[in-house]
């Protein structure tokens, strides 16, 4: 099959769901808004370069940051893309300053802290060489799955994610947790998570990989799958995957507080209304207005797909089956477009 390609990364601001596209200077994205706004995000297409002969990286890379900036009468504030605020929709900043988005990022509110009337954002960066001209229900299907965010209980809903081009960074999509450790990270606010003398490093021989794991809470992914030789290199992978969850756990926190997202729990071994509740019910000790999808397995055929919305932003979806190796992806976009019509939301 020939894919289509385009140039045009399509960079563009969303800021309060209306679209705005940028003025071009140079090396230089210039867009006019107006101030305050209460959700500003920056998009463009996205590519996985292997996918696409671009080379054998497997990453879903949008947009290249060196710096954004917002101008206005009052002044000006730049922050540089390697700055940590910069991480709803980014990936981790290259030792070269780059920062890629991943298509759809939120922007860091220091930028536009205590800033009213008009002003320009200047976005300086630079795109792929070439994108894939994804149809539109893709993208519609990308946006709809960009409004959830998994609780766990493993890493089958991130996989759901990836499956439709969505690769949001977020503190419980690569985990292993339970009913009990997330309750209890909830109610504690995941207090002292990330902190080194919670974390252990452990190596896993099948499959190969580093596991970094707080016994209270979770255990996460890090994507090493090399063992290493020198101690003290465990050790500075240890203390800066703590950093990660550190600045994980405030952005997840934040989503909360927010309700920016719908939270996506399900757990392999069942999950009951009442599990449900209890977690929702800790949602909201954080934020008041926190909607949560539990899954749960159908009782009959008949049920796959469908969603129970028991009031005040808590619904529970049943699936045919659930499998991390290979998600029932149709079923689960299927979940996600009817909670987020029950929710209000636009698929």
């Amino acid at each position: 099959m020939t894919i289509e390609l385009t140039t045009d990364p399509d960079l563009h601001l969303l800021v309060d769901g209306q679209r705005i596209a940028p003025e071009l200077r140079g090396n230089l994205a210039v867009f006019a808004l107006a101030l305050p706004a209460q959700d500003i995000q920056l998009c463009s297409r996205a590519a996985r370069p292997s996918q696409i002969g671009l080379g054998d990286d497997d990453r879903l890379l949008g947009y290249a940051l060196l710096q954004v900036a917002v101008e206005s009468a009052t002044g000006r504030v730049a922050i540089p893309a390697r700055d940590p605020a910069f991480y709803d929709g980014f990936l981790e900043a290259e030792d070269t300053g780059v920062r890629w988005m991943t298509g759809a990022a939120h922007l860091p509110p220091a930028l536009f802290h205590g800033i009213t009337g008009p002003a320009e954002m200047i976005v300086r960066g630079f795109g792929l060489p070439s994108y894939p001209l994804h149809d539109l229900a893709a993208a519609a299907d990308a946006r709809l799955m960009d409004q959830f965010e998994s609780l766990g209980d493993n890493c089958e809903f991130g996989l759901v994610q990836r499956h439709f081009h969505i690769e949001p960074i977020s503190m419980m999509r690569w985990v292993s947790t339970d009913r009990e450790r997330l309750l209890a990270g909830l109610h504690s606010r995941f207090k002292g998570f990330g902190d080194p003398a919670h974390a252990t490093l452990e190596w896993k021989d099948e499959p190969p990989e580093y596991k970094l794991r707080d016994a209270r809470f979770m255990s996460s992914h890090t994507w090493v799958q090399t063992r290493l030789e020198d101690p003290a290199a465990e050790e500075r992978l240890r203390t800066t995957g703590c950093a990660r969850l550190r600045l994980l756990r405030r952005k997840l926190l934040d989503d909360i507080k927010r309700a920016r997202r719908i939270f996506v729990f399900k757990s392999n071994h069942g999950t009951d209304e009442a599990t449900l509740r209890a977690i929702h019910a800790a949602l909201r000790t954080i934020g008041p207005a926190a909607m949560l999808l539990g899954v749960r397995h159908a009782a009959t055929p008949a049920e796959v797909g469908q969603v129970t919305a028991l009031g005040d932003g808590l619904f529970i979806g049943a699936i045919d089956t659930f499998s991390a190796a290979t998600p029932s992806y149709a079923t689960w976009r299927q979940l996600c477009a009817e909670t987020a019509r029950l929710a209000g939301s636009p698929e």
